[in-house]
């Protein structure tokens, strides 16, 4: 990079830094951040590596707005990876997701052999209608009254239990 284009920057650094900081604070919306961010893009404007820019405004606010959104999704992904690390349940709460799992499986158990079949395929494991019935030799149409049926009788016995669909995702057979 020439002393000509280091000029330029340190020109549009000192002119242009409250605009592009609150460029950047309206993104983030936090000042320090803001400032962080528009420092680092100049930083990495100054580094040799970088060839001629020719359009010097248009490249910092596209760069501060890309620098803002890269700083956005790697606070996501701590805050993300915080909360799912802080939440350690307890014993009262692992003890009743056990109790709620088990009356969810012997409601499973107590459908009919061929529903319950079904049942497993398509609902727990995720299998296709169409699968589900060239697995079991079956019509579509047949799974499909037999997946009703199921989902009745299991609305019916379970209709006590809290949040019960909830869980079946997470059933454990």
């Amino acid at each position: 990079m020439d002393a000509d284009q280091l000029k330029r920057i340190e020109v549009l650094f000192v002119e242009h830094y409250h605009e592009w900081c609150m460029l950047a604070f309206s993104y983030l919306g936090e000042s320090s951040a803001a400032e962080d961010v528009v420092q680092e893009v100049f930083l990495r404007m100054i580094l040799p590596k970088r060839n001629h820019i020719v359009h010097l405004r248009g490249y910092v606010k596209v760069s501060i707005r890309n620098a803002c959104l890269k700083h956005i999704r790697k606070q996501r992904r701590q805050i993300a990876y915080s909360d799912h690390e802080a939440v350690v349940p307890s014993y009262e709460i692992s003890l009743i997701d056990s109790e709620r799992k088990a009356i969810i499986n012997n409601s499973i158990n107590a459908l009919p052999e061929k529903a319950r079949r079904i049942f497993q395929l398509c609902v727990i494991q995720g299998v296709r209608y169409k699968m589900a019935a060239t697995t079991l030799g079956l019509s579509v149409n047949t799974v499909k009254y037999h997946l009703k049926k199921s989902f009745k009788s299991l609305r019916l016995s379970l209709r006590d239990t809290y949040f019960t669909f909830l869980l079946l995702p997470f059933v454990c057979l």
